[in-house]
């Protein structure tokens, strides 16, 4: 998430990873496709009985394309509105609420294990630490509006790990107090 421009009435801000997954679904669909090139060519008839390899690796790059989404979200005191809009490739949603039934603005931290299984299938070593943390504004009826996608971030086990993960984190958190001082609500950091 990045403040895109900021006057004394108006804020707007944006998070995108529309690039990143689309050029990272392009290469996957092109090893895929590259992949299954390569199976018919080496392999003749054998190559149906491992073709499922290159077309599953071609539906993940192009899930990877049309789930990137970008956030943007104006946040204006004259008009007492914040507005919100996410767009994908095919379509998006954009809604409104009320400055003045804001609450607070939320940073939510939480972290699990993700286990690599070995070759017999079994987890040795307590597997990969992943931190998650989203920027949220909560409402008075309950609804809540992100301010950015879900950022992961991943490292090493143990207490080391966990600091690199968290070291990246600053630049959200300040934004995120950055946002609700402009609104003037209390800001919390969960997690």
């Amino acid at each position: 998430m990045k403040i895109v421009s900021q006057s004394s009435d108006q804020m707007a801000l944006l998070d995108s990873n529309v690039a990143k997954n689309v050029f990272i679904g392009i290469v996957v669909i092109g090893v895929s496709v590259y992949g299954a090139y390569y199976l018919f060519g080496a392999n003749g008839q054998q190559a149906w009985k491992v073709m499922w390899i290159p077309v599953i690796g071609f539906l993940v790059g192009l899930i990877m394309i049309f789930a990137a989404s970008s956030i943007s979200v104006v946040i204006g005191k004259s008009q007492g509105q914040i507005v919100f809009s996410k767009k994908r490739i095919l379509g998006g949603t954009t809604q409104a609420q009320n400055i003045s039934d804001a609450v607070r603005v939320e940073l939510r931290r939480g972290s699990y294990r993700q286990s690599t299984p070995n070759q017999q299938g079994f987890s040795m070593n307590g597997g990969q630490q992943v931190m998650e943390s989203q920027t949220v504004i909560l409402f008075k009826d309950g609804t809540e509006m992100p301010l950015e996608n879900m950022k992961k971030r991943s490292g090493g086990g143990g207490i080391i790990g966990a600091d690199v993960m968290m070291a990246g984190e600053g630049k959200e958190l300040s934004i995120s107090q950055q946002v609700a001082t402009f609104m003037g609500v209390p800001f919390i950091a969960m997690g």
